[in-house]
């Protein structure tokens, strides 16, 4: 072990990057809760909101106390993003939970895409509160540029088949309920217990929904060779929401993210972190 690794290692520990990490936590579970309820509102028939995460950031930063709450929100999902990553670097160091190669790479994956939420976070809360909310022009954008690629059809279909399966994987995680290894649920009674499982199934599977829409539709595009198709999350819901079964689909996804964030707020409090 180096003397920068060990030094780090020794910041790492003590009281305050725990209650950083479980600021992290909290934040990743109020930030799910406004997507869901911007989901909700498309499933309504309101195609105005944006239910992205630049959206969902730019809808906290419009309450009443929002330009505080924001940097709260901001400095969580910073915190949150630096715990995942010192957890790929460092494993079971810095999450006890992670003791597979997979549960690493999956904290690098984390610790990348919340990095760049964070980002965004600090920019709106930086603006004084406004910001661009961002729809689907950046996946159709990036993906017309990736088909204009030598083999380009063949990069956008995988890009989209790893997106389905990183749904599936949620799915998967949701329906075995194997998420309860990360928690001390013998600090809560029967009820409380429960209540949590049953959120974390229900937010998992949704998410996996979520993805495996997104990837759908950029197979579609790279299939029909039509970057149109490509969407982010804004853009496949409100593609869900135009199809005769769309409502109760995209409802079912609406409250499910919803149970996926108030999961997050009780996980910043169960989270094992020693």
């Amino acid at each position: 072990m180096t003397a920068a690794t060990h030094r780090v290692e020794q910041a790492a520990r003590g009281p305050w990057p725990d209650r950083l990490t479980r600021l992290g936590l909290a934040a990743r579970g109020v930030l799910y809760i406004v997507l869901g309820i911007l989901a909700l509102r498309i499933a309504m028939g309101d195609r105005s909101e944006q239910a992205n995460q630049n959206g969902a950031l730019q809808e906290v930063a419009d309450q009443p106390f929002g330009q505080g709450l924001i940097w709260i929100v901001a400095v969580g999902l910073v915190a949150y993003a630096l715990w995942r990553l010192a957890t790929a670097a460092f494993g079971v160091r810095a999450d006890p939970t992670a003791t597979k190669t997979s549960k690493r790479v999956k904290a690098l994956l984390e610790g990348i895409g919340y990095g760049t939420v964070a980002v965004a976070a600090v920019r709106i809360a930086a603006s004084g509160g406004s910001g661009s909310q961002g729809g689907g022009q950046g996946s159709e954008g990036l993906t017309a540029k990736v088909l204009d690629w030598p083999a380009g059809a063949w990069v956008v279909g995988l890009a989209g088949a790893l997106i389905v399966g990183v749904g599936l994987y949620f799915i998967v995680e949701g329906v075995r309920a194997d998420f309860t290894r990360e928690l001390s649920l013998g600090k809560v009674g029967p009820t409380l217990r429960r209540v949590a499982i049953l959120l974390g199934r229900v937010g998992r599977i949704a998410r996996g929904v979520a993805f495996g829409l997104i990837g759908g539709l950029v197979v579609a595009a790279a299939v029909t060779y039509d970057p149109s198709k490509a969407k982010g999350l804004d853009g496949a819901l409100k593609t869900v929401a135009s199809e005769p079964y769309g409502t109760w689909l995209l409802v079912f996804i609406a409250l499910g993210l919803v149970a996926f964030g108030i999961y997050g707020l009780l996980e910043s409090r169960l989270r094992r972190l020693d």
